[in-house]
């Protein structure tokens, strides 16, 4: 193999930290829309797979909707992908309220109902739910 392997940059948590909490949040958004499903043996928590480009979630069933959520970071947007079609959403500086509000939007016009619950879980500190979720955060 030629060529000088690169190092891997300097990552300060401080710098990264509003990134880090907006992702924490985001990316639960989409894990709320498995809570309505039935509990399976060992249920828990919705696992991400790692994808080349970001985090995806498994594919899940509503009603008669299938889709799956593509966290796509390095384009910086998250794509709601279904059988009935697909939406874009911008990872953008906002609040969680708005992206919520965002993603649920984009969801129910692709079939998908709102998911039972918006609380936000095991963030320090954090509001109760997405919708009260006003500071800006920074992707």
């Amino acid at each position: 193999m030629s060529g000088r392997l690169r190092a891997w940059p300097v990552l300060d948590y401080e710098e990264l930290a509003p990134t880090i909490s907006y992702m924490n949040r985001s990316v639960q958004v989409a894990g709320k829309y498995t809570l309505d499903e039935p509990f399976e043996v060992g249920w828990g928590n919705i696992v991400l797979d790692v994808t080349p480009r970001g985090l995806r979630t498994p594919t899940l069933r509503q009603r008669d909707v299938t889709f799956c959520v593509h966290y796509r970071l390095l384009d910086g947007d998250v794509v709601i992908e279904a059988d009935t079609g697909s939406r874009t959403l911008p990872l953008s500086q906002d609040s969680v309220a708005a992206f919520y509000a965002t993603f649920c939007r984009a969801a129910g016009e692709l079939g998908i109902r709102s998911p039972g619950s918006s609380l936000i879980c095991e963030i320090p500190d954090a509001p109760a739910c997405f919708t009260d979720d006003h500071a800006e955060r920074h992707w």
